[in-house]
């Protein structure tokens, strides 16, 4: 198995692939799609790969909505400003919130386990 990254010229031709079968199925035209990937990776310093994966390509979704998105950084700080870090690691612990959820009644989906490769378990207590 090849586990070496793509070329920097391998993955542009993908994404350069991708735009224009989007564009031939009614989305937005490849050139728009590129100057929209330059607006965001200018005004937020998010790449092509985000613009894709986002499918920002749909017609449906306005420029202004796409240029509301935060890079990583940027997110990060909203975060720690919004949420101390020091409260945020509980509520990443799947397990830990939903018992904290329930003890308050707070709806959550039904648990069913937790998946990791060596630690998992079932509700049952049987490995995963």
């Amino acid at each position: 198995m090849n586990s070496t990254p793509p070329s920097k010229l391998a993955r542009l031709s993908g994404y350069h692939r991708l735009m224009t079968d989007m564009a031939k199925q009614g989305h937005l035209p490849v050139a728009r799609q590129a100057i929209e990937m330059i607006l965001l990776y200018v005004y937020r310093g998010l790449g092509p790969g985000y613009y894709l994966f986002g499918r920002f390509w749909r017609r449906e979704i306005p420029l202004r909505s796409k240029l509301r998105h935060l890079n990583e950084r940027s997110y990060a700080q909203k975060l720690s400003h919004t949420n101390n870090p020091k409260y945020q690691k509980l509520s990443q612990n799947k397990v830990a919130e939903k018992a904290l959820f329930s003890l308050f009644s707070i709806p959550t989906p039904r648990f069913l386990g937790h998946i990791h490769p060596i630690e998992g378990l079932a509700c049952d207590s049987a490995s995963i």
